[in-house]
């Protein structure tokens, strides 16, 4: 059986994947993840530069606060 933080994970990473669908976001969009942070953990969207101006009203997601940033060099493939 899961322990709590590993079904604490777990929920976090299927948030993190229905937001994503919930843009219709594809593979080569950018990437999602979860950053730490003293006021709660965040969830990262990572996104080609001609998508952050689409979804940088996008602020929150169940519950979880969103922020919208570029991608990084070597993030997509």
């Amino acid at each position: 059986m899961a322990d709590q933080g590993e079904k604490s994970s777990i929920a976090r990473a299927s948030v993190r994947r229905r937001l994503w669908e919930s843009l219709d976001l594809g593979p080569h969009d950018g990437t999602v993840f979860r950053e730490p942070s003293e006021e709660g953990d965040r969830i990262i969207l990572s996104l080609r530069p001609s998508l952050i101006e689409k979804y940088r009203n996008v602020t929150e997601f169940e519950g979880f606060a969103v922020e919208v940033r570029p991608v990084t060099p070597g993030q997509l493939y």
